[in-house]
């Protein structure tokens, strides 16, 4: 027991000695255990989040993920005897995860565990940011239940904090309705975008036709 609360104690890079190169099963892993998918104040973040003495890591993760966000570091709370420091790693521009942290959790067996169907959820989250729909009105279809944006982030967010719980105690039918009508606006949402992508085009060759002319 004493040999393997040593073990414990030591830093997780241990097992990474500096000739051996992060992976992206090996972040998929690190990332179900110590990362977080959520959404602040309609936007999307992944923060990563452990000990302090997991800096090195921390940095390395950084340049495995080809960014620059600066590390955060706290100290221990004093009103608790068992807190320590800790450094975290919080990503919230929307084009980097976008661009960059959506392809390459979206690969196959990357995350295993809950984390997986947060992400999911949180994608659907950050394409609602990414494209402006957020600050939009309601699409002009019925599915949408008159709903707007921001709106349909906050209910999307409290399906997954809420009905992935084992305490949660909602009937099966509304929790199917519910889920039923986020799928229905999935389809809408992404209909809605191709209509507005035709009306661009739309207006593009309008404006072509008149410089001929």
């Amino acid at each position: 027991m004493i040999k393997f609360y040593h073990e414990m104690k030591k830093p997780y890079l241990a097992l990474l000695n500096n000739n051996i190169h992060l992976t992206i099963r090996w972040l998929g892993g690190f990332t179900d255990g110590y990362a977080s998918f959520s959404i602040f104040k309609y936007k999307p973040r992944l923060k990563f989040e452990n000990h302090l003495k997991e800096l090195e890591l921390f940095n390395r993760i950084k340049d495995f993920l080809n960014i620059s966000n600066n590390l955060s570091i706290t100290k221990p709370r004093l009103d608790r005897s068992n807190s320590n420091a800790t450094v975290s790693l919080d990503i919230t521009d929307i084009h980097i995860l976008k661009k960059s942290i959506v392809p390459l959790y979206s690969k196959d067996g990357i995350l295993k565990t809950k984390k997986f169907k947060d992400f999911n959820d949180w994608s659907f989250v950050l394409d609602i940011y990414y494209f402006g729909y957020h600050l939009l009105p309601p699409p002009p279809c019925a599915a949408a239940g008159g709903r707007g944006g921001k709106l349909l982030i906050t209910e999307i967010k409290n399906s997954w904090n809420n009905f992935r719980l084992s305490t949660h105690r909602m009937s099966r039918q509304t929790i199917k309705r519910i889920y039923l009508l986020i799928l229905i606006l999935r389809i809408s949402l992404k209909l809605y975008f191709h209509y507005l992508l035709l009306m661009k085009l739309k207006t593009v060759l309008d404006l072509g036709e008149v410089l001929i002319i």
